[in-house]
């Protein structure tokens, strides 16, 4: 109990658990939004132009 009264002293008095739980909520949504929007669409473009460059193998049927 003694790191989290730390860290609520750190953060500022008076901020509560409640404050602490909101922070981290936005902290996570801040990271998904990050992931959603820059890494996601940069991961989907280098996939697609992989793709094209190598065309699928014929079977011979």
């Amino acid at each position: 109990m003694k790191v989290l009264e730390s860290m609520l002293a750190y953060i500022g008095p008076g901020i509560g658990i409640g404050g602490l739980v909101l922070l981290l909520g936005f902290v996570a949504a801040g990271l998904f939004l990050v992931y959603a929007f820059a890494i996601l669409p940069l991961q989907m473009r280098r996939r697609r132009k992989r793709d094209e460059s190598n065309p699928p193998l014929d079977q011979g049927d």
